[in-house]
């Protein structure tokens, strides 16, 4: 349970968070909010900096961020590692408990976070800005008719049994930073894209591809993963070489087509590699 002590100094957020389109939540002494702020400003963004941590957030702003993030649990937004977390007891905690605690503790808060009107994304790594600054898109509602998700990043799902197991193959095998993880999801970054490993109690393993990497060298990549364990598959009626690639029929007579090669997850997720020629 939260400890009911008395709220810190009135919280100036509000009055801040009008003034501003873009808000970050910020923590000058953190090198990922620093980093952010950097790529923001790189591409032309104004963002108004919220030192959360002297100005906490309101239940109604942190629950308007979950939101816009996307989050089903509280605890997406905060920072479980944290000796204030533990301290709590905060582990049972019900997500009314969460938020609370929240307002009460802003150290609990993830950093940095990036708020637009219609979104909102912890840059951790600031990397994960990049798809929607890349798309240079206004991140303001559209008109009514607009195609919104054809600007929208996507979220990358994949599921396991045993959420330790799977975040050792992405991050240690594969290469992919962790985000956050904690008892219901490993969050990792593939490059930008967000990608989610669920907890699940059972895999359901549907026979085919769930996700893919676009790679340039498909041999050197196959050799460099099967040096670290990964065994690619083979599939019956499929001329794959010695590597386990398969080359796609080509349309035209002495032309080369794609090269794919497949490889599955602990919990037997398929998995590819793309070169495309």
């Amino acid at each position: 349970m939260v400890a009911r002590e008395p709220r810190p100094t009135a919280s100036r957020y509000c009055g801040v968070v009008a003034e501003a389109d873009v808000v970050v939540w910020y923590n000058p002494r953190c090198s990922k909010c620093r980093g952010a702020e950097e790529l923001l400003a790189k591409y032309g963004v104004s963002a108004q900096r919220v030192f959360y941590l002297d100005n906490p957030p309101h239940r109604t702003e942190i629950n308007r961020v979950l939101e816009l993030l996307g989050a089903t649990d509280p605890r997406e937004l905060m920072r479980t590692a944290e000796p204030r977390y533990r301290e709590l007891g905060l582990g049972d905690a019900s997500a009314d408990e969460l938020i609370e605690a929240m307002t009460r503790y802003p150290e609990l808060i993830q950093r940095p976070v990036v708020i637009w009107p219609d979104r909102a994304v912890i840059a951790r790594p600031p990397e994960l800005l990049l798809p929607l600054l890349e798309a240079g898109r206004d991140p303001k509602p559209g008109k009514a008719g607009d195609v919104m998700l054809a600007s929208s990043p996507v979220v990358a799902f994949a599921a396991a049994a045993d959420l330790g197991r799977a975040r050792a193959f992405y991050e240690q095998v594969l290469g992919l930073p962790v985000v956050h993880h904690d008892d219901f999801a490993c969050v990792l970054d593939a490059n930008g894209t967000m990608l989610r490993i669920t907890a699940v109690s059972e895999v359901a393993k549907p026979g085919y591809t769930i996700l893919g990497w676009r790679v340039a060298d498909i041999t050197a990549m196959v050799r460099g993963l099967a040096a670290k364990g990964v065994t690619f598959l083979r599939y019956d009626g499929m001329d794959q070489d010695d590597d386990g690639v398969w080359t796609t029929p080509s349309g035209d007579k002495g032309d080369k087509g794609d090269k794919i090669a497949w490889f599955a997850d602990p919990d037997g997720n398929i998995l590819s590699l793309t070169q495309f020629l």
